[in-house]
């Protein structure tokens, strides 16, 4: 049985999104493209540096056991437990842990409910 053991980033994170490339000073967590545009995961201070539309500041919060691309039922897991308590999430699965991104005022909320999880 794997226990999450969540653990919150100390910065606050924003989606943008943008056709053109930003500035390459910004260094942003991740990039995703789209064929609308590009999203990209950066920290609120940048977005704030570039005028960029914020909707909506993210907790960062990375669980702490390294996962396994081809496992089951995690990201089930997680967004089920997370949306039975109407906290809205974004999982990022990366190659040695898996990253969930969660509304800055439900961060601590979300890090009990992770919390409890077992897999």
């Amino acid at each position: 049985m794997i226990k999450l053991s969540p653990k919150k980033g100390l910065e606050d994170y924003v989606f943008i999104t943008s056709q053109k490339p930003i500035p390459e000073d910004i260094s942003p967590l991740m990039t995703f493209k789209e064929k609308e545009g590009c999203t990209y995961i950066i920290e609120k201070k940048d977005a704030i540096a570039y005028n960029y539309t914020i909707q909506q500041t993210w907790s960062l919060i990375s669980l702490d056991y390294q996962s396994d691309l081809e496992m089951t039922g995690l990201t089930a897991a997680i967004s089920t437990a997370l949306g039975d308590a109407k906290i809205p999430c974004n999982v990022v699965a990366a190659y040695y842990h898996d990253h969930i991104f969660v509304p800055k005022h439900l961060a601590a909320s979300a890090i009990t409910i992770l919390s409890a999880i077992r897999i």
